[in-house]
């Protein structure tokens, strides 16, 4: 979670951050828009801006990409104006993850380079190292949705050994489930001459222990709901497809409970409706019911369209045309 404002009073923002920590979007957008009439009273651009992150998150949470990278873009402008680098670059990666969800990857780029000199220029070296390791989580995103899942992987590891030498646990889960997803994708989709070479189970057993010990001894204190919920459900997924892989169906289908259970509460147009009905698939295609693999290449169809991720959806029709071709 983002600090509070220096140049505010230092409890204004704090009922929104923590409505955002709990994953209420409806009670942090009311009190964003507080701050913001407020701030704009007083003529305090620092903390109108830091509302417009704010803001910002909230759509992410509800996943109004277009929106929340508007807003994005304006807490950007805002905190640049303002002379607060940090905030800059994470109202910027903000906005890069936006276009590269939208699928417009020249904008995450040039957003994702500026953020980088911005990183680079920070004058507090911990500054520094936090927001590149920032830049590259998000650039990781924007290089594995492009299928350049080498240069993700790099991106990821660059993140997280930065993140985890610093001791920033708050910060560090997002690179590491990044890189396991980026590996699950890059499997998948046959970016590799050897399934082996990808796959590497020793090492997909190493970042779900990894991943494990940091959501069991930090959930609680130091993770907001909602990158718990995120966190655990792509866990659940991702330890599913690993059990797939070694042949080990019965621990895949408690995996694959666990994540039904997450996702089954979740607003429709959430990305995560795709990747579980993905999960869905493998498992019927795994045990050999082709009917259902199609019904739930179907559903997968489905549950992306009704989500506004659209690298989500250009994903889930290219796994139905590879893995259930007779629907096609």
């Amino acid at each position: 979670m983002p600090s509070q404002s220096p140049s505010a009073p230092a409890d204004i923002h704090r009922p929104t951050w923590e409505a955002l920590r709990a994953g209420d979007t409806l009670g942090s957008r009311r009190l964003a828009m507080q701050t913001l009439r407020r701030a704009g009273q007083q003529d305090d651009g620092h903390a109108q801006a830091i509302a417009f992150l704010q803001l910002a998150q909230a759509d992410l949470l509800d996943s109004s990409y277009e929106h929340a990278m508007s807003m994005a873009r304006k807490a950007g402008d805002g905190l640049a104006a303002q002379g607060d680098g940090p905030r800059t670059v994470e109202a910027m990666c903000l906005a890069a993850y936006c276009a590269t969800v939208l699928g417009q990857d020249q904008s995450a780029w040039d957003l994702l380079g500026h953020s980088r000199q911005l990183a680079l220029n920070l004058p507090s070296r911990e500054d520094a190292a936090q927001a590149l390791a920032r830049v590259e989580n998000y650039s990781g995103i924007a290089a594995s949705w492009a299928g350049q899942h080498t240069e993700a992987r790099d991106h990821f590891t660059r993140s997280l050994e930065s993140l985890l030498g610093a001791d920033d646990i708050d910060h560090a889960l997002h690179p590491l489930i990044n890189l396991w997803k980026n590996e699950v994708l890059m499997l998948a989709l046959g970016h590799t001459r050897s399934p082996v070479e990808v796959a590497r189970p020793d090492h997909l057993e190493e970042l779900h222990l990894l991943c494990g010990n940091l959501l069991s001894d930090h959930a609680a204190t130091t993770f907001s709901a909602s990158h718990v919920t995120v966190a655990q459900t792509v866990l659940a997924f991702l330890c599913h497809h690993l059990c797939l892989l070694q042949g080990r169906h019965g621990e895949a289908l408690i995996h694959l409970h666990s994540c039904r259970q997450l996702i089954r509460p979740l607003h429709a147009g959430c990305w995560l409706h795709t990747m579980g009905w993905w999960a869905e698939l493998q498992h019927a295609l795994a045990e050999g019911e082709q009917r259902t693999a199609r019904y739930c290449a179907l559903s997968m169809m489905a549950a992306a369209g009704r989500t506004r991720h659209v690298r989500m959806r250009m994903l889930a029709q290219r796994l139905t045309h590879t893995l259930v071709p007779e629907l096609h």
